[in-house]
């Protein structure tokens, strides 16, 4: 007697796809440290870096002008 057993493996084709696209992470990642040695990675990090730290200060001028009209208002 010989018994047969099926599945339906919903999981295996996304399983599969996230293998593949972490591949492709994974060589884009390795081929832009490899071609700039990672500089043009870290650059980016710093320029975005500092634009948000603009951004934060502006943000904190613009709170300091509003708590400071609030308080003109109070009085």
């Amino acid at each position: 007697m010989t018994a047969t057993i099926s599945a339906n493996d919903q999981a295996a084709p996304k399983l599969r796809e996230l293998l593949e696209l972490t591949k492709k992470l994974e060589s884009t990642a390795k081929a832009a440290f490899k071609e700039n040695g990672g500089n043009a990675l870290a650059n980016s990090y710093r320029q975005a870096t500092s634009a948000a730290q603009q951004h934060l200060t502006v943000l904190e001028k613009m709170h300091s002008v509003h708590l400071a009209r609030l308080m003109q208002l109070r009085h």
